[in-house]
């Protein structure tokens, strides 16, 4: 009898009955990848073991289900990645080769990435950034540089406050562009967004106190920003590849703090450290490397069990 996807249950039936990812491509590949994917989406009960398979497997068939199954997920649609991740991992069992994790995490970043493009948002490579809540909040724990993670003396660095906010910390190598991110010049002159929205100054306005151009230090009144600072929706990654680099690196961080065979956990400032340069050449924010640390180490990453 041939397989087609117009009753849900009977495909699902037929699908869960085979007892291989090269099995199912056979019943599956005559078939549109979009109505599969769809089917595998609507359908209850569906083998999370066999799907995880099928999506991790190399055959080009399930390379593009791969692709196209995360696509039904609308729910993504001004979610934060974690729990985007969390609602689509609980859908089946995560493979163990990491070629195959990579396959299915693209597919998952491929449609993250569409779902929460927002047409005139400020872009995360923009001195806009700190209007959607990023450098605005020291990272806790052990004093770090909210740019790369360095700690004071490590690698040669020294740590400073911002002088406008004298709440985030840069190290010497990353507080040249301290401006780009919202913060004093240089980490020293002048004032930014960002220093206003760590001081909560961003929707009510108030006074700010920060060294001037000639060493002074000055108090000035400031306004409201057009721009109010809430807990932002949109992750801060600049392409596919690179929110697949950070999703990545996050089942790594949930395998690292709540496997009980390993024995030496990540801290915070590692986990920043280990993220450095991989948005495209650049950094992830501080503060939005440590709330996913924080997420992930309140609760694992939980797949359905089989």
């Amino acid at each position: 009898m041939a397989l087609d996807v117009s009753d849900v249950d009977v495909f699902t039936s037929r699908f869960n009955a085979c007892s291989s990812p090269k099995e199912a491509v056979a019943l599956i590949s005559h078939l549109p990848v979009e109505a599969v994917a769809r089917a595998l989406y609507n359908g209850t009960n569906v083998d999370p073991t066999l799907l995880g398979a099928c999506l991790g497997h190399h055959h080009a068939y399930c390379q593009s289900l791969a692709n196209e199954y995360p696509l039904s997920f609308t729910s993504f649609r001004g979610m934060d990645v974690v729990p985007a991740l969390r609602s689509y991992l609980w859908r089946f069992r995560l493979p163990g080769e990491s070629a195959q994790i990579e396959r299915i995490l693209t597919g998952f970043a491929t449609s993250f990435f569409k779902h929460n493009q927002t047409e005139g948002a400020p872009s995360a490579g923009s001195a806009d950034r700190a209007a959607i809540g990023f450098y605005i909040a020291q990272p806790p724990g052990p004093t770090c540089c909210i740019h790369c993670g360095v700690l004071d003396g490590q690698h040669g660095q020294t740590l400073q406050a911002c002088q406008g906010c004298n709440l985030v910390y840069f190290c010497r190598r990353c507080r040249i562009l301290a401006c780009h991110r919202g913060h004093a010049a240089a980490g020293n002159i002048g004032f930014g967004r960002g220093c206003q929205a760590a001081l909560g100054l961003e929707v009510k306005g108030g006074t700010i106190t920060f060294t001037d151009g000639s060493g002074r230090r000055t108090a000035q009144a400031v306004g409201a920003s057009r721009w109010v600072t809430i807990k932002p929706a949109r992750c801060p990654a600049k392409s596919v590849d690179a929110l697949m680099v950070l999703c990545y690196a996050i089942i790594m961080l949930t395998t690292n703090l709540h496997n009980p065979k390993v024995k030496t956990k990540m801290k915070l400032h590692e986990f920043l450290q280990q993220n450095v340069s991989v948005n495209d050449g650049g950094n992830y924010p501080g503060d939005y490397l440590a709330a996913i640390y924080a997420d992930i180490e309140g609760e694992e990453l939980k797949v359905q069990p089989a």
